[in-house]
């Protein structure tokens, strides 16, 4: 499943039929340039659409018998719930379907129970969970744990006893650094669960979930080997054409 938001509000859709994009339908929408998009992790038939007028909208597509979606719903719509475009959104499947929304001036928002028998009779309001001084730029989850990545800072927030923890003791200049947790299953079936951080002088710290700093990856001796200046001869041009 494809789906493409234009500067008009409109989306267009798209599926993979015999490893082929095949252009399905087209679907109209009046509340603003489209900023986000973002399919629940479960399922590709669920998608919620972020705005530049602060709205967001959740859709259900619909399969026909041709193993192929031809038809949608809106589930959810909510307009205006905040100040500024939606430039993040973050499913979670493991409680009640919720979904983390981040705005451009920071806020972080909450939208609990959003499933496909959600109803537009009873949305449910969206929940400010946290307002940070700069914008957000990446953000990842693990059960109760939200990592943020700021321009400023990069941070965990716990999200049921709203407590943050940073990471390390040494603060980051100002940049787009991210953050990802990373699940590990060992051969006794048990699993490790870390956070790599990405730090300024080509370095990624690898930290427990409290933020202390376990091991320090440091890739400046890779980055400055001469890359591979050709990567494609001419005798090569055709290779992506038809």
């Amino acid at each position: 499943m494809l789906v493409f938001g234009s500067s008009s509000g409109s989306l267009y859709v798209f599926q993979l039929i015999s490893d082929k994009p095949t252009y399905l339908f087209h679907i109209p929408n009046n509340e603003g340039r489209i900023t986000c998009l973002s399919f629940a992790s479960y399922t590709d038939s669920m998608l919620a659409i972020g705005t530049a007028k602060g709205g967001l909208i959740i859709l259900n597509f619909i399969n026909s018998d041709e193993n192929r979606y031809s038809n949608w719903k809106t589930i959810y719509c909510v307009k205006n719930f905040c100040a500024s475009s939606i430039n993040l959104i973050k499913w979670d499947y493991s409680v009640d379907s919720r979904i983390f929304v981040c705005e451009e001036l920071g806020s972080v928002f909450l939208f609990s129970k959003i499933n496909s028998l959600t109803t537009l009779l009873v949305p449910q309001s969206p929940i400010l969970i946290l307002k940070v001084d700069s914008l957000i730029h990446q953000i990842d989850l693990l059960d109760h744990l939200l990592v943020i990545s700021t321009l400023s800072c990069t941070f965990i927030y716990n999200i049921l006893n709203n407590s943050i923890s940073n990471f390390g003791t040494k603060s980051r200049p100002p940049g787009t650094f991210g953050a990802t947790f990373f699940v590990d299953q060992n051969e006794a079936n048990a699993f490790k669960k870390c956070i790599y951080v990405s730090r300024p002088g080509s370095r990624i710290w690898k930290t427990d979930l409290d933020g202390n700093v376990l091991l320090t990856h440091q890739f400046k001796n890779n980055i400055a080997e001469t890359p591979i200046s050709n990567i494609l001869t001419d005798t090569d041009q055709n290779l992506f054409t038809d």
